[in-house]
């Protein structure tokens, strides 16, 4: 993990339930987060959920994580971006 990571500051989790789907959409539509990413998976559930919280100006990104060509890929996930 970076130095730098929310993670290694205590603000990030990595969450894995049975219905990661539910999960995301939970905290989408409930919680206030900085970032909020669909980890792998497909269209239809995520392998887990990343979720960050600052305590001052959350900036609500929501990401999609995929593996390509080996490597991690981050893309905006439109339809949630436009509902902000």
């Amino acid at each position: 993990m970076r130095p730098l990571s929310q993670h290694c500051k205590g603000e990030a989790a990595d969450l894995e339930v049975f219905d990661n789907a539910a999960l995301f959409h939970l905290i989408y539509t409930n919680l206030p987060f900085d970032k909020l990413i669909w980890e792998g998976g497909n269209e239809r559930q995520a392998d887990w959920v990343h979720v960050s919280y600052k305590a001052n100006r959350n900036r609500k990104q929501v990401l999609r994580m995929k593996i390509v060509n080996g490597k991690r890929l981050y893309e905006p996930i439109e339809k949630y971006n436009r509902l902000g």
